[in-house]
């Protein structure tokens, strides 16, 4: 039989460089969508046929019982009654208010610039780097040299992000449906900028019926693709001086 034999060992070199592309992406660990228990749930003697309920089983029983439902979760924000309803309650909110989010190890940011600036800058959520300012890191870079490219200086942009600490793997589409989009859209009533710019494919949908809003991908997206920056950068051109 004529032809070339396959070589031996392709599939694992093939395997090791599919591994090898993931290492160098950051991605070193499995990950799954569904939780998954980190260990076994305590056995029940009576499953084990031992017979009557012993006293280790009855705590085990009590301490398993099923949580009554006390009411729906607790909505994103807290109730739209409670909400702050100037620029200045609601910066001070941002910051306090424990709905918003009260668990995680990266700091609460407030948004940044005064009311009526000409642009509003909005992104999904702080960069990691970020301490006391909102996009201080390199991600924040990028941001300055775009607005300098639009003849905007950066200290006269409002910059604004809809989660107010840097949330890694942040479920937006859930965070959606508890009330997000309306905390984002009273934010930017509040600041009444000439403006609006959204930066983040997540935030797109909660903004998607608004005209008066101009969507593009995130800073993340720009800072690492000139094609994106150029197809960006025209849409706002003709957007801006159409």
């Amino acid at each position: 039989m004529s032809g070339t034999e396959p070589q031996r060992g392709a599939p694992s070199r093939i395997a090791e460089g599919i591994h090898d592309w993931w290492r160098l992406a950051g991605v070193d660990q499995l990950y799954a969508d569904e939780p998954a228990p980190l260990a076994a749930p305590p056995r029940d003697p009576a499953e084990d046929g031992s017979g009557g309920a012993s006293a280790t089983s009855a705590a085990h029983a009590e301490n398993h019982q099923p949580v009554s439902a006390s009411g729906p979760a607790a909505r994103f924000g807290g109730e739209e009654a409670s909400w702050p309803r100037n620029l200045a309650a609601f910066r001070q909110w941002w910051l306090d208010e424990p709905l918003l989010g009260e668990r995680g190890a990266y700091p609460r940011i407030p948004p940044a610039g005064e009311r009526g600036a000409q642009l509003m800058i909005v992104v999904p959520e702080p960069e990691a780097e970020d301490r006391d300012a909102l996009l201080s890191g390199p991600l924040g870079q990028t941001c300055r040299h775009m607005l300098r490219a639009m003849q905007i200086d950066p200290a006269s942009a409002y910059l604004a992000s809809a989660l107010p600490r840097h949330t890694p793997l942040a479920d937006f589409a859930a965070l959606a449906k508890e009330g997000l989009g309306d905390i984002l859209r009273l934010h930017i009533t509040l600041a009444s900028p000439r403006q609006v710019l959204v930066l983040g494919r997540s935030l797109h949908p909660l903004l998607v019926d608004d005209p008066a809003v101009f969507c593009g991908p995130g800073l993340e997206e720009l800072r690492r693709s000139a094609l994106r920056r150029r197809r960006f950068w025209a849409r706002w051109l003709e957007e801006t001086e159409g």
